[in-house]
């Protein structure tokens, strides 16, 4: 019998499994899962999303997790079949004092990677209401905060605050050019002929509203926003925490060796004010909106370490700028978690 909650989820069911979340589903074995059997095989509102499963794994030591289950690894036990591609972590957090329940998801690299696996982690997340023993928290939508990695964007201009390795930067909208949703929300395989804003017209009102896509003023890039409700957490928190933190806006794009054409990046910075450069957001943004469309609200955004510049070097090489960036890493995940958790606190005063 399918979930109350799926039942109303068709316009954004995903593709295929390729979680272990997928494919404890499609096995029907999610009741064997702690977490899971208590909330018909869902994931909790409140969500941190990494690259790298690294990250999944050391979540419990750098959030001080009070009682989690690795997902993908508990299906392991189950069946060969359902680890599935990602690591994901459930678990009970206190944070500032308030215990909410977390889940902590490997989307991997790049935007066609993240939309596939987030997709599908979304589609099995609860948005109202999540119990973990007989702590309840309830929602008004799903919380996803990406909290990973990027390369500082700096100017050529002695003016412009330089960003460093070390860094933490809070995006408020992105940039981009990204094949995954040019193919996925414009529909197009060829550019032949292409004009994005024009498709984005076509598409109608839904591509429109959030906005789940747009175009930059001048027609170069894609464009889409981050959640201001995070961002202004994000913000205090980091205030109140003394992380310094920098805002502005992020670029998206589909290939690492992008970073090798380091003045077309210092142009980005001048023109847009874009200080970072990852490969996930926009992605993750655009699910937010898509779901939000269809009736099941979410909220994304953006907290990432600096852990190279574009100009200057894209990755750490002495042992001091490893430090600097191995600290804004896990800065990035208590900045995200602390955030998650004032919201689940204000939801559940």
């Amino acid at each position: 019998m399918e979930s109350r909650i799926l039942a109303a989820r068709e316009k954004v069911k995903p593709l295929g499994a390729h979680t272990s979340l997928g494919c404890l589903h499609e096995m029907k074995r999610w009741k064997d899962i702690s977490f899971l059997r208590e909330n018909e095989g869902m994931l909790p509102p409140f969500i941190i999303c990494v690259g790298d499963r690294r990250r999944v794994l050391s979540a419990p030591t750098v959030l001080n997790f009070k009682n989690y289950a690795f997902i993908d690894q508990e299906a392991a036990k189950i069946s060969p079949a359902a680890f599935g591609r990602v690591a994901m972590l459930v678990g009970n957090v206190n944070a500032r004092g308030f215990n909410f329940p977390l889940a902590v998801i490997e989307s991997q690299m790049g935007c066609p990677a993240a939309q596939i696996n987030m997709r599908e982690a979304l589609y099995y997340t609860d948005n109202d209401r999540y119990q973990v023993g007989e702590l309840g928290v309830h929602s008004d939508g799903i919380y996803v905060i990406r909290a990973g990695t990027c390369a500082g964007v700096n100017s050529h201009r002695k003016s412009e605050y330089r960003m460093k390795i070390g860094d933490i930067a809070i995006a408020d909208k992105n940039y981009g050019s990204v094949g995954a949703l040019i193919e996925s929300i414009l529909g197009t395989l060829s550019l032949e002929g292409f004009d994005a804003r024009k498709k984005i017209e076509e598409a109608g009102k839904d591509v429109l509203l959030e906005p789940r896509l747009a175009v930059s003023y001048d027609s170069a890039y894609l464009k889409n926003k981050c959640s201001s409700r995070i961002i202004l957490q994000l913000l205090g928190l980091s205030n109140e925490l003394g992380i310094l933190a920098i805002q502005g806006a992020n670029f998206t794009k589909d290939s690492l060796y992008a970073e090798m054409d380091e003045n077309r990046f210092a142009e980005l910075r001048d023109t847009y004010g874009i200080i970072s450069s990852e490969m996930e957001q926009m992605a993750i943004s655009a699910l937010a909106a898509e779901f939000t469309i269809a009736g099941v609200p979410a909220y994304s955004a953006l907290v990432s370490a600096v852990i190279g510049a574009i100009p200057g070097k894209s990755f750490p090489e002495t042992e001091e700028e490893r430090k600097a960036a191995k600290k804004a890493e896990e800065n990035t995940m208590v900045l995200a978690c602390s955030a998650l958790g004032e919201i689940a606190r204000g939801l559940n005063q």
